[in-house]
């Protein structure tokens, strides 16, 4: 895609609409602040000087300093934080939009823009660095990623849930985890004789060991979001460097997209993933099953059919993986990247007039 077809994909309807937005639509616009994560506002200095500290307005005046986009003049209504458009038949900026599930359903007319840099878009150099070659990877399934989303039936709750600590390499591994959980009693009854770093040391080291040898290595890195109950299905930090060690790489979505699924497309792992429900900068609803990732069901109950079908497949997934990469490639030219966000506000401040 060229920069003028990707603009037109991000502004969606409005690339090509006029629209005049008068007071009262502008008073639905909410400028206090219950939560930095759940705002929609009518941005412009003023709003900049009275919030400048939230992430997501500071990412956003930003790449307006960077644009040279003078804020006195143009004015923007922003929606920020990871909550789905309060007003989707409105030109609202935002960092992401729903994907239409069915025809009869409200399309979101949101204009999608290159918000949260720092956490969905720094892992260029961090791949280019570190990953590995198809080759080199280990034939097995891994997924880290904290308690984000909502409800009981949230998809990563659900997939830890299923698979977590399941599908040793072979028995001997299985002892060896029935062992470590069995040492840890041990230790727990003399803990009082022993130095707690030396135990909690101890502890880490044989449980990263039982981690080496599942198939499907997946569990919460840590609790957010008051979800203390899913602590029993904390596994712990792995760094991505760690984590390109594996050929399957599962992306599932939160609050929102899921921040693996960027740097997983550019590596030369390959992603599960159920299909996208939101598309952000990375225009998720242009990825293909079977041709960018490999698709996995809603329930997430085919996980071991999937991961059978990759092992039979092996060309094919590599093939699919390298597709994936080439996708991620146009992401990288940050001038070009400049140059849409600059044409987006642009088009923007010429085909929609707010009045005050």
């Amino acid at each position: 895609m060229n920069i003028d077809e990707r603009v037109q994909y991000y502004m969606g309807k409005w690339w090509n609409t006029d629209l005049v937005i008068d007071r009262r639509q502008v008073e639905k616009f909410s400028e206090t602040l219950p939560h930095w994560n759940d705002l929609t506002v009518l941005y412009n200095d003023h709003i900049f000087k009275k919030y400048h500290s939230i992430p997501y307005i500071k990412d956003f005046q930003r790449i307006l300093n960077l644009l040279s986009i003078p804020n006195k003049n143009n004015k923007f209504i922003v929606q920020f934080g990871d909550i789905s458009s309060h007003f989707p038949d409105l030109p609202v900026i935002m960092k992401y939009r729903t994907l239409s599930s069915s025809p009869d359903k409200m399309k979101d007319n949101s204009i999608v823009f290159k918000l949260n840099i720092f956490r969905h878009w720094l892992f260029f150099d961090d791949i280019n660095q570190n990953d590995v070659s198809w080759d080199e990877k280990s034939s097995r399934i891994v997924w880290r990623g904290i308690t984000t989303g909502y409800g009981e039936n949230n998809p990563r709750y659900r997939l830890v849930r299923t698979y977590m600590d399941k599908y040793f390499i072979s028995d001997k591994f299985r002892l060896l985890k029935k062992s470590f959980f069995k040492l840890n009693r041990i230790i727990a009854c003399i803990s009082r004789m022993i130095p707690l770093k030396l135990i909690s040391y101890f502890s880490s080291f044989l449980k990263k060991k039982c981690d080496n040898y599942l198939v499907f290595n997946i569990g919460f890195n840590e609790i957010c979001q008051e979800q203390q109950h899913l602590s029993k299905n904390v596994k712990g930090f792995m760094s991505i460097k760690e984590q390109l060690q594996y050929k399957y790489i599962i992306s599932i979505e939160g609050n929102d997209v899921a921040t693996n699924l960027k740097w997983g497309l550019y590596s030369n792992s390959l992603v599960l993933m159920p299909k996208p429900s939101v598309e952000s900068w990375l225009m998720e609803g242009k990825l293909k099953p079977y041709v960018h990732y490999v698709p996995l069901n809603d329930k997430l109950d085919n996980l071991e059919e999937i991961y059978k079908w990759c092992v039979s497949n092996d060309k094919k997934c590599k093939k699919i993986a390298s597709n994936a990469t080439k996708y991620m490639e146009k992401f990288i030219d940050l001038e070009q990247e400049n140059a849409i966000l600059l044409k987006i506000l642009k088009i923007y401040c010429k085909n929609i007039k707010i009045e005050l």
